[in-house]
């Protein structure tokens, strides 16, 4: 690694989830991208976390915090980093080796760019697809964030000067803060995502339908908070796209809740927004919403015996 390598801060938020935190750690300090420093962020823990890192004390930073929520801990990290650049890890998730690698030359080879991202495989146990060769990139624009979520944080790596023009995670925001930040990043910087499986999303029970409601609230502050950007003032068109599209995912995630009824109420909202057919890449497949429509209606008069409904 050449001795001009960037620094880069991994940070690492937590909170009780001592049973995982370890792995994200390993994989992070395994990195084939040498000049790295690893911040493990504790917002109030109480299960093992603690003692689960003390081991990692002399090769990692650690930090705890009083219970402050997700948004808080990453701003903590990226206050604390001596990085030139911030890269995320979500604490159940996990790096390829390579991840730093392929993602850092991105940025110390186009300083237009602010934010690059990657794809992500996911199940129960790590597993790595083989990667391709050469790793292809694309850019993401700022009305391909509004429409819908392109990544997730454990596959992101920042800029640190990014945070002086655009600000901290919006420690308001108990969900979707991650897509806040992307767009507001994007509203001044080129986005670039690479074709390539970098990261590990662990899937947990009840991850997308803990709170449904929740996740609708904060998607909709987010989506009117970008409209009234600047960059996308009178875009009325765009607006009901999104909109459209962001009933559409609600819709997966109360249906995932085993709430038909709320899932087919949200796909009829999402028609009312969006009447014509979405196209790829704005949703994975034709005709989605009549898949889950006849999905929802199938749930509706065979219940799941642990179905709730409000």
């Amino acid at each position: 690694m050449p001795a001009e390598s960037p620094l880069v801060s991994v940070v690492i938020p937590t909170y009780n989830y001592g049973q995982y935190v370890t792995e994200a750690v390993e994989s992070a300090l395994a990195q084939t991208y040498s000049a790295v420093e690893v911040i493990v962020v504790d917002d109030g823990s109480t299960d093992d976390t603690r003692e689960r890192l003390a081991g990692y004390r002399n090769r990692i930073r650690y930090i705890d915090q009083k219970n402050q929520g997700l948004s808080a801990a990453r701003n903590t990290g990226i206050r604390a980093a001596n990085g030139e650049y911030i890269a995320f890890l979500d604490s159940d998730d996990v790096f390829h080796t390579r991840r730093l690698e392929l993602q850092v030359p991105v940025l110390t080879g186009n300083p237009h760019v602010g934010l690059v991202a990657s794809e992500c495989t996911t199940g129960e146990k790590v597993f790595w697809e083989p990667l391709p060769t050469p790793v292809l990139e694309f850019s993401i624009s700022l009305e391909g964030l509004v429409l819908r979520s392109r990544f997730g944080p454990s596959g992101v790596l920042m800029r640190k000067s990014c945070f002086d023009n655009v600000g901290f995670f919006n420690e308001e925001l108990r969900s979707v803060e991650d897509r806040d930040m992307w767009i507001r990043v994007a509203a001044r910087y080129e986005v670039v995502k690479l074709q390539a499986s970098l990261w590990w999303y662990r899937l947990t029970p009840g991850s997308m339908s803990r709170n449904p409601e929740r996740m609708e609230h904060f998607e909709r502050v987010v989506l009117d908070k970008a409209f009234r950007m600047p960059e996308l003032a009178g875009r009325w068109r765009l607006r009901r796209k999104a909109m459209g599209l962001a009933s559409l995912a609600s819709s997966w995630t109360f249906l995932d809740a085993k709430r038909p009824g709320m899932a087919i109420r949200r796909l009829i909202r999402s028609f009312v927004w969006w009447p014509l057919p979405f196209r790829k890449p704005e949703t994975r497949e034709r005709m989605v919403r009549f898949r889950l429509l006849a999905s929802a209606i199938r749930r509706l008069f065979i219940p799941d015996s642990t179905a709730s409904e409000t």
